[in-house]
């Protein structure tokens, strides 16, 4: 029994701002965000809108572009697993709005009183809207999806363990098809929370970015089949709470050279990303990065670079090993083949 991808939907960045992090520590960066398609068909309902992130609706939309062009005519055991990114999209949205309470306290205000002030400021709906399972959960209610449904985040690790996971439930008897998907939503509080890790350099350049993949399991190649799934490998590293280093260790998980293209991610400047691209071509192969173009994608890093990968296929790529390093330095490889 073999897995194939069958179907993928995706959307990627096209409107690109320089926002400043912190005037007092003089960071900036810049980010790309989704166009909202309000014109399709699928986008939510105004109810549900207002307390999604940009990049949950671009997945409710895409999930229901992806069951439109499936074979499959029922969704009864489909699982669905999402890998999930930064889960706040406006750290200011909300925050200001509490902190402005903090402006009202006095010597004299007891601490019940100022404690109902900070539930008073807090917005009722934010729970719904910081949720870290809200895209899988919307993607299930607008789809239909619910069965075997899991999320999986938020470093963009979390997809490579999304992959691990469909390719074990598709061992079960009574699961034939698994959605799987990614989405990340970048903004201040992905930058505040990636840079806080990693270390802020300048040229700093993330993206929101969405997609899904339809994965089968079957004894032949599948009708429309765009690739086979031949390897997910996991590094074995220990993340340091004390020391942050990028050691480039991916050959020692498995051989990337022993492909005809290596896709990698994993750097948020250019400076970075170049010395991935040198040590991806050192082992051998042709080497790319969908850095210059949309910066780090976070949790859709190996997704979209799978779909890359299928996109490059051609007479002289037929094997591609789709690298990813998340800001822990925990590597990942996934190894696709051509039908």
């Amino acid at each position: 029994m073999k897995i194939y991808i069958t179907k993928y939907v995706a959307s990627y960045p096209t409107d690109f701002k320089k926002v400043i992090g912190s005037k007092i520590f003089r960071t900036e960066f810049t980010y790309g965000l989704i166009e909202p398609r309000r014109d399709s068909e699928f986008f939510p309902n105004r109810s549900d809108e207002k307390i999604m992130r940009s990049d949950v609706k671009e997945a409710v939309v895409l999930i229901n572009e992806l069951l439109r062009k499936s074979n499959f005519k029922s969704t009864e055991r489909t699982p669905l697993f999402i890998a999930n990114g930064a889960f706040i999209e406006d750290s200011n949205k909300y925050l200001q709005r509490v902190m402005k309470v903090y402006e009202t306290f006095t010597d004299e205000l007891g601490e019940k009183e100022k404690i109902h002030r900070i539930y008073r400021a807090c917005p009722p709906l934010i729970a719904l809207e910081t949720l870290t399972n809200s895209t899988m959960s919307y993607v299930a209610q607008y789809s239909g999806l619910k069965y075997l449904n899991s999320t999986f985040g938020n470093t963009s690790q979390s997809f490579s363990l999304v992959l691990k996971e469909s390719l074990n439930t598709l061992n079960r008897d009574d699961v034939d098809r698994v959605i799987i998907g990614a989405t990340n939503c970048s903004g201040n509080y992905s930058f505040l929370m990636n840079s806080s890790v990693v270390g802020y350099t300048t040229g700093w350049r993330e993206s929101a970015g969405v997609g899904l993949l339809e994965v089968v399991k079957s004894d032949t190649i599948p009708k429309g089949a765009l690739c086979e799934i031949k390897d997910v490998k996991l590094g074995l590293k220990v993340p340091s709470l004390t020391e942050q280093k990028i050691d480039r260790k991916w050959n020692k998980i498995a051989k990337i050279g022993e492909s005809d293209l290596i896709i990698c991610s994993g750097a948020f400047t250019s400076k970075e990303n170049q010395k991935d691209l040198e040590y991806c071509e050192d082992s051998g192969a042709k080497s790319k990065s969908l850095f210059e173009s949309y910066g780090n994608l976070g949790s859709a890093n190996s997704l979209l670079g799978i779909i890359e990968g299928i996109q490059m296929f051609d007479a002289s790529i037929a094997t591609v090993n789709v690298v990813d390093r998340d800001i822990y330095g925990r590597e990942s490889i996934i190894k696709i083949k051509k039908c």
